[in-house]
């Protein structure tokens, strides 16, 4: 009888699909919030720091980090370590609103102007984002440089995901001009966009540090067992020896 692909997909996959099911439903709620009165609290609406969707993602880069920590410890991996910084740091500019209020700053200290739709505030944004995506790059680079051959593949991935994380979460934060029903499908799909692809992002972390708890525990295991068996070889050698001489 051929499989359910369905069911094969959530067995192959459990954790993934549960997390953008969740997702989802963050999102159709927002959609009842923005385009009915039947929702009224603002924290259904995922454009708003703190809200249920927004502390979702918090949550999800939380573990990401204390994932990275883990296998940075278990595999004594400065390459792991080095993800565990840049995911404070995206936890920590996702909660706090680092790039918005670094963009105040910078738009106000080099005094810079509008540039067609986009706001002095909104330059400065991008400006501190290109200062430190650069820090993070090279910090990520070097990790690859170092790391074996499954944390380069785990770099690759994740940075590819940084990426398009970066596009959501910034460059379509930025004005388009749109207002009332078309602001509102905008702000749902970069929110939306950066929910999912945090979900991608912290499948893909949970099932290498399955992998390397899995191995760890087989390592120990088949280090118990020989040491057993040098132990009982020890043990009947001098029983050996004896029955000889004997």
């Amino acid at each position: 009888m051929q499989a359910n692909p369905l069911r094969e997909a959530w067995r192959r996959r459990p954790v993934l699909w549960l997390l953008l099911g969740v997702d989802a439903i963050f999102v159709a709620l927002y959609a009842v919030y923005g385009l009915t009165d039947v929702i009224t609290d603002p924290r259904f609406g995922l454009i708003e720091d703190w809200s249920f969707g927004e502390s979702f993602n918090y949550l999800k880069e939380l573990t990401i980090v204390g994932l990275f920590l883990f296998m940075a410890v278990r595999r004594r991996s400065y390459a792991y370590l080095i993800w565990a910084i840049v995911f404070v740091y995206v936890l920590a500019d996702d909660s706090t609103q680092i790039h918005e209020r670094m963009g105040e700053v910078l738009a106000a200290t080099l005094a810079l102007v509008a540039v067609d739709s986009l706001r002095a505030v909104d330059v400065g944004e991008l400006l501190w984002f290109a200062l430190s995506g650069l820090t993070v790059l090279s910090g990520i680079v070097h990790g690859f440089r170092i790391g074996d051959r499954a944390e380069r593949e785990t770099t690759v991935t994740l940075g590819l995901l940084l990426v398009a994380l970066a596009v959501f979460g910034v460059f379509l934060d930025m004005p388009f001009g749109t207002t009332g029903f078309a602001d509102k499908i905008l702000g749902a799909v970069e929110d939306g966009g950066e929910m999912m692809i945090l979900s991608l992002m912290l499948w893909q972390v949970w099932t290498r540090a399955r992998r390397i708890g899995g191995t760890a525990d087989a390592l120990s295991r088949d280090a118990g067992a020989s040491g057993d068996r040098r132990a009982t070889g020890s043990t009947k050698s001098p029983g050996t020896a004896t029955t000889g001489t004997a």
